[in-house]
């Protein structure tokens, strides 16, 4: 799932318009739980646009952790979050 919208932003002071496009950045993380696959599709550093994360795995304390380290612009940034999580999803390091 990912945000697939596009956003037209207007330049404060100018007419210019011009469209943007969700920025897609993906990672991965290793703890002693297994492998987490993690996927953000935001606006970049709109800070009041939206921001969807995806994970996949069964998350302990350290992978959450890193995962909070890995995102955040966005977790700082944010007025709500939502966070898809499936656990126990048969994932191949690769």
């Amino acid at each position: 799932m990912l945000h697939t919208g596009r956003f037209t932003e207007q330049i404060e002071d100018d007419a210019e318009v011009r469209s943007l496009v969700p920025l897609v950045t993906e990672g991965d993380i290793s703890g002693t739980s297994g492998f987490v696959h993690w996927t953000l599709s935001n606006f970049g550093d709109r800070p009041s646009l939206c921001a969807v994360i995806c994970v996949r795995g069964d998350l302990d304390e350290i992978m959450e952790f890193k995962l909070k380290e890995q995102l955040p612009g966005v977790l700082a940034r944010a007025l709500s979050v939502r966070v898809f999580y499936r656990p126990s999803e048969a994932i191949s390091g690769a």
